[in-house]
C-alpha cells in the first residue's frame, strides 16, 4: 500500500508543481534557466547514444533578444520533426500564448496567459483537443499569491492556499487539495529563514487513508544559503541528511545525501556540479565507503563558458556524446 501512496505522490507533485512553477517563476531568464551564458541566439543539440555524433536525435532551441525562448524543435534521426513548440511575448518579455505541436500521437496545444495590471501572472488557459485547462491565480493586496485553482474542463482539479503571517508577511503555510489528497505545509522561522518545515500528506487510494508527516530542518551559511537540510519522516525510524557547499560566485558545487537508520548510514550518494551549473558527478556508495555506482560528465566549453561538447561516463565507460553548436547575438 505504502508503496503505490508513493508513486501516487511523486505523480501528482510532478504534474501539479509543474503549474505551481509557471506561477511562482522566479526572476531568471530563459537563458538562466538552461544555464546559457552571453547573448545566445539559437543552440542546437545532438544526441549520439553510440558515442558517435551524425544523424541522431537533435534539439533546437531559439531565443529573442530579451533572452527569453521562442521556439523549440525536437527532431527525429531521419531530421522529421516530432515536436514543435513556439512562444509570443509581448515588449515587457511576458510570455502571452504558446503552442505546443506533437507529431506520435498528434495533437496541438495551446496556452494563453493573463496578467494583472501589476503585470503579475493571474491566469492559465490551455486547450488540447478539447480538453481545456485553466490555472487561476488569486494574490493578496500586495500582489502576493495567496491561492491557486487548477481546473480541467471547468471542474476543479487542485489548488494551493497560502497564508502569511500578518506583521512579517512570511509565508505561515501552504495547503495543497486535491480529489484524492491533501498536504499541509507549516514553516518555523529564524534571522527571516526557514529553519523548520513541517509536512503532513493526506492520501486516499481504493478506499484506505494513509497519511504521512514530515519534518525538514534547515542551516544555512553566513551568506544565507543553505548548508544542510534534515529529513524526517515520522513514521519511520530512518530520517535523511543533505549537506551542501557552493562555489564562490554561489552555484551549488556539491551535493551529499545520507539515509540514516538507528544511527547508521545505510546508503549514502554524492553529486558535484562545475562552476557553471552542469552536473560532473553522481557516486552512491556502499556501506563500507566503496561506490558502487559512478556517472562522471565530461564538458568541452566555447569562450562564453557553454558546453559544446558533453560525455557521459559510467565506470569509466562512455555511454553517450551530446554536441553543442551555439548562434550568438552580435
Amino acid at each position: 500500500m505504502r508503496y503505490i501512496i508513493n508513486l501516487l505522490i511523486l505523480f501528482f507533485l510532478f504534474t501539479s508543481c509543474n503549474h505551481k512553477k509557471n506561477v511562482e517563476k522566479s526572476s531568471k531568464n530563459d537563458l538562466e534557466y538552461n544555464l546559457l551564458f552571453g547573448k545566445v541566439k539559437s543552440v542546437t543539440t545532438e544526441f549520439a547514444n553510440d558515442g558517435y555524433t551524425g544523424n541522431n536525435k537533435r534539439n533546437l532551441k531559439i531565443f529573442n533578444k530579451n533572452k527569453r525562448l521562442i521556439k523549440e524543435i525536437d527532431f527525429a534521426k531521419d531530421s522529421i520533426i516530432i515536436k514543435q513548440s513556439d512562444y509570443e511575448f509581448n515588449k515587457n518579455a511576458q510570455l502571452l500564448k504558446s503552442i505546443k505541436l506533437e507529431k506520435y500521437p498528434r495533437s496541438k496545444q495551446i496556452c494563453i496567459y493573463k496578467y494583472n495590471n501589476n503585470d503579475s501572472l493571474i491566469s492559465i488557459i490551455c486547450n488540447k483537443k478539447g480538453f481545456n485547462r485553466e490555472t487561476k491565480v488569486k494574490r493578496d493586496f500586495k500582489n502576493r499569491i495567496k491561492k491557486i485553482e487548477h481546473f480541467i474542463n471547468d471542474s476543479l482539479d487542485y489548488s494551493f492556499i497560502y497564508k502569511r503571517n500578518l506583521i512579517t508577511g512570511q509565508k505561515d503555510s501552504e495547503i495543497f487539495s486535491s480529489k484524492s489528497s491533501w498536504k499541509e505545509t507549516k514553516y518555523s522561522y529564524k534571522n527571516n529563514l526557514v529553519n523548520k518545515k513541517v509536512e503532513k500528506e493526506v492520501w486516499i487510494f481504493a478506499d484506505k487513508k494513509d497519511t504521512m508527516t514530515k519534518q525538514f530542518y534547515f542551516k544555512y551559511y553566513q551568506n544565507r544559503k543553505i548548508k544542510s537540510k534534515e529529513t524526517r519522516d515520522l513514521s519511520s525510524s530512518s530520517y535523511e541528511v543533505d549537506n551542501l557547499k557552493y562555489y564562490d560566485n554561489g552555484v551549488l558545487a556539491e551535493q551529499s545525501i545520507q539515509l540514516i537508520k538507528d544511527s547508521t548510514t545505510t546508503q549514502n550518494l554524492l553529486m558535484k556540479w562545475d562552476r557553471f551549473g552542469n552536473i560532473i558527478l553522481h557516486q552512491n556508495y556502499k556501506l563500507n565507503g566503496d561506490i558502487s555506482k559512478s556517472r562522471k560528465t565530461v564538458y568541452e566549453y566555447d569562450e562564453q563558458n557553454n558546453w559544446i561538447s558533453k560525455k557521459n561516463l559510467k565506470s569509466k565507460s562512455l555511454i553517450n556524446v551530446s554536441k553543442r553548436t551555439i548562434e550568438y547575438y552580435k
